[in-house]
């Protein structure tokens, strides 16, 4: 007890909470109560925003959820064209073309790639989009203009011939993978890029590591990776955390490393990000 006569509060290990919910398969549920409550906190914002900006084309709130485990209509947009920028400046930075043929794989509702067209008027950049959700395909062929969508599998080819494109990329896509089937994916973008150009793709690295159970850390520092499977490979439940050095010398190899921006234990939730170059 404490001194007014209360119990005190135990605290809530949530870490452990995840991996007992998923151990008993009530991820769908709690993934739908999650997604309600999410509704009913940005449903006065949404509103605002849809009243402000009419023209601009508004996935159902599910495909948001699905992709970004937000609602919010305001962060989808701007996060969108934040995205976006960076991926041009990245680039241009290291891609010489005055023409820029740009694919995002992995392109759900359509977040990031829909800007791309519109935010550098000193060259053409032509974007395109694949995901392996057919209902988000659709979606985005129906309602985003200047971009070509496509569907793509689990596992490769891309619907694209040999060195069609200067950069493709990804964020949030090899985190739903096994450490295999993300690098048959790294060798497909690495086909579809011409030489020279790039590949971007972001993993759940050492920031992540308090999301993990004693077991689960016990893995990763072992063999530089933990996958959370038992259930669909490729969908949000998925999960596979990796030590930098493991990306390096099982992923990426003899690859040159244009760039890393590697995120350390205490930077929050924010993933690694990568970028390589075809020879």
């Amino acid at each position: 007890m404490t001194s007014n006569g209360r119990r005190p509060r135990v605290p809530i290990d949530v870490n452990a909470l995840g991996y007992q919910i998923r151990k008993a398969g009530l991820l769908p549920a709690a993934y739908r109560g999650a997604m309600g409550a999410d509704v009913v906190r940005h449903a006065l914002a949404n509103r605002r925003f849809t009243r402000n900006n009419p023209a601009f084309a508004v996935p159902p709130l599910e495909y948001l959820f699905e992709t970004q485990t937000t609602t919010d209509l305001l962060r989808f947009q701007l996060g969108g064209v934040e995205r976006a920028q960076y991926i041009l400046r990245t680039a241009v930075e290291h891609v010489a073309s005055e023409t820029l043929r740009i694919c995002e794989w992995g392109c759900g509702p359509g977040r990031v790639v829909q800007h791309l067209p519109h935010l550098d008027s000193s060259r053409r950049v032509e974007a395109f989009g694949t995901d392996y959700s057919e209902r988000l395909i659709e979606w985005c062929q129906t309602n985003i203009a200047d971009v070509t969508f496509a569907k793509n599998r689990l596992e490769p080819p891309l619907p694209f011939d040999d060195a069609s494109f200067e950069m493709v990329y990804s964020f949030s896509v090899y985190t739903h993978l096994s450490p295999e089937v993300q690098k048959h994916w790294l060798d497909e973008h690495l086909r579809v890029v011409r030489p020279g150009g790039i590949v971007l793709f972001t993993v759940h690295g050492d920031a992540y590591r308090t999301r993990l159970v004693p077991a689960e850390l016990r893995a990763y520092e072992e063999r530089g990776y933990v996958v959370r499977a038992g259930v669909d490979e490729g969908g949000p439940w998925y999960t596979t955390y990796q030590q930098p050095e493991q990306v390096e010398r099982d992923l990426v190899g003899d690859l040159d490393v244009l760039h890393r921006h590697l995120n350390r234990e205490g930077a929050g939730r924010v993933q690694d990000v990568w970028v390589v170059r075809r020879p």
